[in-house]
């Protein structure tokens, strides 16, 4: 707990030897750490995404070409299916996260007959 001489630190050589060298104290001058609204993020960047839906197609993302897009927005669906379900009570909400992903997959449904899965997103077909 005292910052005032120095301690002893892990060198990453190739002797993994220790050896006495001034290092960080973070016992007393532990740096406060930043209040984060979390939630207030999640509103944010799912009004982002919503806002910028392709509103022809009903895509979500930037526009792609190939078989292997399909996998990038993959992780996007699934939290916005998780906000959907977490906001059953406010009907406008469910509605509005729930027909963007209907509308993307009904897009996505549209595009795999002339682009197929290919490479890596071909196997990756049950996530």
């Amino acid at each position: 707990d005292n910052c005032q001489k120095p301690m002893i630190c892990w060198l990453k050589g190739v002797t993994a030897a220790t050896t006495q060298k001034d290092c960080r104290c973070y016992s007393t001058n532990a740096p406060k750490p930043v209040p984060v609204n979390v939630m207030a993020q999640v509103e944010k960047y799912i009004s982002h995404i919503l806002s910028h839906q392709d509103p022809e197609s009903g895509w979500l993302g930037p526009p792609m070409s190939g078989g292997g897009m399909y996998w990038g927005p993959s992780n996007m669906l699934f939290a916005l299916i998780s906000y959907a379900e977490g906001h059953r009570a406010d009907k406008d909400t469910f509605h509005k996260a729930s027909q963007a992903v209907l509308l993307h997959l009904l897009e996505q449904k549209r595009r795999m007959p002339s682009s197929p899965l290919q490479e890596w997103a071909k196997w990756r077909w049950m996530d």
